[in-house]
């Protein structure tokens, strides 16, 4: 065997042994995460004019890689609170744990950290985006029993429609 060959053996060899590594690790929540953003929320809907609201979201470490991970709306003056635990999961996700027996499992790739479920007739795309001192937070809509069939018969491509959207463009107030 050449050493050209015996090379790239081992060079494809280490990848495959780092990338399987790395599939079993936890991820944690990078510490640029950690802090108080603030900002609002806007919401469309096509039946509703669009809303705004304050928004608040609180990530402080906790022990083993986890964060609490909470969420404060404040329409018309009445808060509401939502406390979560992000904590790290095998796979390379984070769990959003809503600490009601409800745990969704999300990825974070690159500077974004995404969550897709489904509650009841409704499809939930979630998305929260960092860059610098500003988390973005995106949240879309579907009902995934309203499809339309597109493109050629042998493609079968169904497009949904989006229901609502969600938008909230924060911004770090302070740090832990």
């Amino acid at each position: 065997m050449g050493e050209a060959v015996k090379y790239w053996l081992f060079f494809l060899l280490a990848f495959v042994i780092t990338a399987l590594a790395g599939e079993s690790r936890a991820q944690e929540l990078p510490r640029e995460w950690h802090g108080t953003w603030a900002g609002e929320l806007k919401i469309w809907s096509p039946t509703k004019p669009l809303q705004k609201i304050p928004m608040t979201i609180v990530v402080v470490p906790l022990d083993a890689g986890k964060v609490q991970w909470r969420m404060v709306y404040d329409p018309d003056g009445k808060k509401l609170v939502k406390d979560y635990v992000l904590k790290p999961a095998p796979g390379g996700k984070l769990v959003m744990d809503e600490k009601n027996g409800i745990e969704l499992p999300g990825r974070l790739l690159d500077d974004t950290l995404y969550f897709q479920f489904k509650v009841d007739n409704t499809l939930l795309d979630t998305r929260y985006r960092l860059s610098g001192e500003t988390l973005t937070m995106e949240l879309t809509t579907c009902d995934p029993n309203k499809t339309k069939p597109t493109g050629p018969s042998q493609a079968k491509v169904s497009v949904l429609d989006l229901g609502s959207m969600q938008k909230a463009v924060l911004r770090k107030i302070s740090s832990p």
